[in-house]
């Protein structure tokens, strides 16, 4: 379920996000997402939805070190 949060709110922390992150240049999972911003992962893919929705959602692909150390490729997400 979506929290309290206006969109307006919402893209300017997915933005600080984008920013205080090392990925931010290729883009954020929604594990790195929910971890930065403190939400759930489903209301990250609730906003997620929405944002795409409106054109304003780009997703690629990076990769990431798996629990056991594997390099894995996860989808990744940052703004247009």
């Amino acid at each position: 379920m979506i929290e309290s949060i206006t969109h307006a709110e919402w893209l300017a922390a997915f933005q600080d996000a984008l920013h205080r992150s090392p990925h931010g240049d290729e883009g954020l999972t929604t594990e790195e997402l929910s971890q930065s911003m403190g939400k759930c992962r489903s209301s990250i893919t609730d906003y997620l939805r929405k944002i795409k929705t409106q054109g304003k959602l780009i997703r690629g692909y990076a990769y990431r070190e798996s629990i056991d150390g594997r390099m894995m490729r996860v989808p990744v997400y940052r703004l247009t």
